[in-house]
């Protein structure tokens, strides 16, 4: 399936760009004349980085003087400056963005990146671990959930304390243990993860995707987590679970496996 962003809305993005510095403004105009418009296979609102891809798109076809940067020529001074070009770019979309979306589209290849440090690495996939995407089958504002969030970590003591001592340990473990091929570790903090999510994420969960979030994890077939804001859209399942039995469970979810071989 093909998704377009529509040509009123490229319009508005276009104006932010031209404000920038080091775009070729000529062509841009030129193109916004012959009614250029993105033709992507990602689904605006879905949290699966729609944006992400415009951004690295119109950074390939418009910047000025790009950085050459592939697997085998990964230079890290230069990776964090494409970074933080992507990120102001994006950021009329989010407001705040870490750049990160736009940066894995453009470079086509799994990062990981190290927040406290400000480092950035390359990370290999592990295909023991089957992922699939699960769609809720609602459209969501990314804007809108994040606004909701930071609003939510300002106002509420209790969901802040969650957020710091739970969910980002729970997250950091995860991302540690899949880095290092720890798959055991992996999937035990993938499942405190989940259920700290279910029970302290509930704004950023659709109704009907609650009861079959929890049934996998009181089986201990499956675990799910937000991708991207939440609220809707597309969320991240991991299993040890065969395709044939996530495709049939999750049926009315149209469960779609990531494919690692990158």
């Amino acid at each position: 399936m093909k998704f377009f962003f529509l040509k009123k809305k490229l319009k508005k993005y276009f104006k932010f760009i031209l404000n920038k510095k080091n775009f070729k403004i000529k062509k841009i105009k030129n193109d916004i004349k012959k009614g250029i418009y993105f033709n992507s296979n990602i689904p605006e609102g879905y949290g699966i980085g729609s944006s992400g891809a415009l951004v690295a798109s119109i950074y390939n076809r418009y910047y000025c003087n790009k950085k050459i940067i592939n697997k085998d020529n990964f230079n890290k001074n230069n990776i964090l400056e494409l970074k933080k070009i992507l990120s102001d770019m994006e950021s009329f979309f989010h407001k705040k963005s870490s750049g990160l979306d736009p940066l894995v589209s453009f470079l086509d290849f799994p990062l990981l990146w190290n927040n406290k440090k400000k480092k950035i690495y390359k990370i290999n996939l592990i295909s023991e671990i089957s992922c699939f995407i699960i769609n809720s089958g609602k459209k969501i504002l990314t804007s809108k959930m994040v606004n909701f969030f930071l609003n939510k970590i300002k106002n509420n003591k209790y969901f802040r304390n969650i957020f710091k001592n739970n969910f980002l340990e729970y997250t950091n473990n995860c991302i540690e243990n899949y880095s290092k091929h720890k798959i055991n570790d992996f999937f035990k903090n993938i499942k405190l993860l989940s259920l700290c999510t279910l029970q302290n994420f509930k704004n950023f969960i659709p109704n009907n995707i609650k009861d079959i979030w929890k049934e996998g994890i009181l089986k201990n077939e499956f675990y799910i987590k937000l991708c991207g804001s939440g609220g809707g859209g597309y969320f991240i399942l991991f299993t040890k679970k065969k395709y044939s039995f996530i495709k049939k469970k999750l049926k009315y979810f149209s469960p779609k496996k990531i494919n690692f071989n990158i």
